[in-house]
């Protein structure tokens, strides 16, 4: 189960800042302190598998050298500054976003109290999500876009430090996943600057989106397609881009083409589920044949489609 990790540690202990940083953000940091004093760093780490936040919380004059790691994205905006913050000379705001991709560089100059949200995750969900960006590691965020995440993540870090108690555990594994759901579509949001310039993109006509959700439904009709399909393998047997692909469900549907998989085989579930006996099937047999493999994750993402468990659905068989 996902837990958040409090951390404080002496900035001048640069083997422990230097693992930390790798291990929270796949990122090779180096660290000099330009003023005088202890200089302390405070954040929390929560680990939702799919992404993984950090809040960070420190203050004085410090000098970052950042070296992102292969495979691996990063998205970071500052969450309060009292007094200055730059990247690559460039001053820094709660509205302009940092994005660095894999082997990416970035010289952060701060100087008084700061606190940032850093997110991040690694390139081949980037790729699923058809995140083509285009290029720039700065971007100004609208200000909706950038709040809206950052309220959410702290809600995520009070949920699995608290829990809510009640019927659901909030912070099981298959919430976790729920809640780095949320984050991503926020994310996508926030976004947008660098995703609208991408080159690579094809826009299409209502006609031609139409068709090619119609081909993506008549391939997901093949259940065993539908189990094992890739986003990249998807957009590749239907000929365009995987942000075209994205674009056109985006638009027509409101969600993506991987989410659109699970709700068709969520939907199949619960028709399954309700014309079974229950002598006859079991939630298991009837998920396993639909290609859910982890059952707790499918049972919350069930709930939160159709507010009843599956085994309710089950149960209820008039």
């Amino acid at each position: 189960m996902p837990v958040t990790e409090r951390h404080r540690m002496d900035l001048a202990d640069a083997d422990t800042l230097q693992a930390f940083y790798l291990a929270q953000t796949s990122t090779e940091t180096h660290f000099f302190q330009l003023s005088t004093g202890t200089a302390l760093l405070e954040g929390d780490s929560l680990d939702l598998g799919r992404v993984r936040l950090l809040r960070v919380a420190a203050e004085g004059h410090h000098f970052w050298e950042d070296y992102m790691a292969p495979g691996e994205w990063r998205f970071a905006v500052l969450s309060e500054a009292q007094g200055t913050a730059k990247l690559g000379g460039i001053e820094l705001s709660p509205t302009l976003g940092c994005l660095l991709r894999p082997g990416d560089q970035s010289d952060l100059l701060l100087n008084g109290f700061y606190r940032t949200l850093e997110i991040t995750f690694n390139a081949s969900l980037a790729e699923d999500l058809g995140w083509n960006c285009s290029k720039g590691q700065l971007a100004n965020l609208e200000e909706a876009s950038a709040r809206a995440l950052r309220e959410t993540a702290d809600a995520a870090f009070t949920v699995f430090e608290d829990g809510l108690g009640g019927e659901f555990d909030l912070r099981s594994s298959g919430h976790a996943d729920l809640w780095a759901s949320l984050i991503l579509d926020l994310l996508e949001q926030a976004m947008r600057p660098w995703l609208k310039n991408d080159q690579l993109d094809m826009v299409l006509s209502p006609r031609a989106s139409a068709d090619l959700l119609r081909r993506t439904r008549t391939a997901f009709r093949d259940l065993d397609y539908a189990k094992c399909a890739h986003v990249d393998q998807l957009s590749r047997d239907l000929g365009v881009s995987r942000r075209t692909l994205f674009h056109a469900f985006q638009k027509e549907l409101g969600v993506g083409p991987r989410r659109f998989n699970e709700l068709l085989r969520l939907n199949l579930l619960r028709a399954r589920l309700y014309r079974s006996r229950r002598d006859d099937a079991t939630v298991t047999e009837c998920a396993n044949d639909l290609g859910f493999s982890e059952l707790g994750r499918m049972a919350v993402a069930y709930r939160a489609v159709f507010g009843e468990s599956p085994r309710d659905t089950l149960s209820r068989r008039g």
